[in-house]
């Protein structure tokens, strides 16, 4: 995947169709309630964060997702950014 994300370019501001692995979630309580979120490698090694949708509110470590979101990318990283309003979410698989 770093072979990928160096071929990459980086993340434009915009509506993106994201597919890749979960690689983490983290879950708590926030100041206006429980959030649930995961970070996502997509395909091409660029990386994203947001919330999880709640149709696929089981996801985990490895398992492989699709979804459509606003992205923002991160001003200190050109290759990462954080989704929100999340639609069309659905796991695919899993990885392994």
């Amino acid at each position: 995947q770093e072979a990928a994300a160096a071929e990459a370019g980086p993340l434009v501001n915009g509506r993106y169709t994201v597919e890749g692995e979960v690689v983490s979630t983290r879950s708590g309580r926030n100041r206006y309630g429980f959030e649930h979120k995961m970070l996502v490698v997509m395909d091409d090694g660029r990386k994203v964060w947001g919330s999880v949708p709640s149709a696929i509110s089981s996801v985990g470590r490895g398992d492989r997702v699709r979804f459509e979101a606003e992205v923002e990318r991160s001003h200190d990283d050109p290759k990462f950014g954080f989704f929100k309003r999340p639609t069309k979410a659905a796991l695919i698989g899993e990885e392994g």
